[in-house]
């Protein structure tokens, strides 16, 4: 982890680029070659990336502590998410783009080859979509805080005026 394959050496020759295919190092010793071949394989260090979780209130991520993580190209990350009591998971986002659970609360992100964001938000459990409030006459009432002041402002004065 963390580390990527630079050179094949064969008795000290860069055979990198026959002896590898994708994942795979190949290794054909000439026919003049010595009965004992010495291999060495070079790596460098692989491309560092930051994951940031910006985890909402009303749950946690079950797994060790993973904000602020080193991670490297191409690797996945795997967790679960667990509620609090009262909670519900809502959503959760990679770099803005929404997750879906494979089984329970538990996801696996492919966290490629840049910083990533992780961001967890949670629900009250079961609470129903707030109902619009009914004005006296049947009808619903939905406005601003400016609308509703006219509207008390008008009754104000219908008052008075019937006095």
């Amino acid at each position: 982890r963390g580390k990527l394959l630079d050179k094949v050496l064969l008795n000290g020759k860069d055979i990198t680029a026959t002896a590898v295919q994708g994942n795979k190092i190949t290794l054909t010793p000439a026919a003049d070659s010595p009965a004992n071949n010495e291999v060495e394989l070079i790596f460098k260090d692989a491309q560092k990336y930051k994951l940031k979780i910006d985890l909402g209130v009303g749950g946690k991520i079950a797994s060790r502590n993973i904000s602020g993580s080193t991670f490297y190209a191409d690797e996945t990350l795997i967790f679960t998410v667990e509620p609090d009591e009262g909670y519900e998971l809502e959503k959760v986002l990679a770099n803005g783009k929404e997750v879906s659970a494979e089984e329970g609360n538990k996801f696996t992100v492919p966290l490629g080859q840049a910083d990533c964001t992780i961001a967890v938000t949670f629900k009250t459990a079961g609470a129903p979509a707030p109902e619009p409030s009914k004005g006296g006459c049947g009808g619903v009432i939905a406005g601003s805080a400016a609308f509703g002041a006219v509207l008390a402002l008008a009754g104000i004065a219908l008052c008075l005026k019937r006095r």
